[in-house]
């Protein structure tokens, strides 16, 4: 008969076994559904569809952009 140490180990190596499975079935498959993204949704301004409703040629320069450093 096994002792309660030994007990506690084969519980601990079996919890450490079952996460790994579902951790790698869950990779291989894919994760199911894909995460949200906010940054896929954000919207960074007009785009060229509304400059050439409103006239304009070129989108006006933002002041202090990083682009201008």
């Amino acid at each position: 008969m096994m002792g309660k140490a030994a007990l506690s180990i084969v519980a601990l190596v079996e919890a450490m076994f079952s996460l790994l499975v579902h951790a790698l079935t869950k990779f291989l498959i894919g994760g199911g559904r894909p995460r949200y993204n906010p940054a896929r949704h954000y919207m960074r301004g007009p785009g060229p569809k509304w400059a050439e409703k409103h006239g304009m040629t070129t989108a006006p320069a933002r002041a202090g952009s990083q682009h201008d450093r």
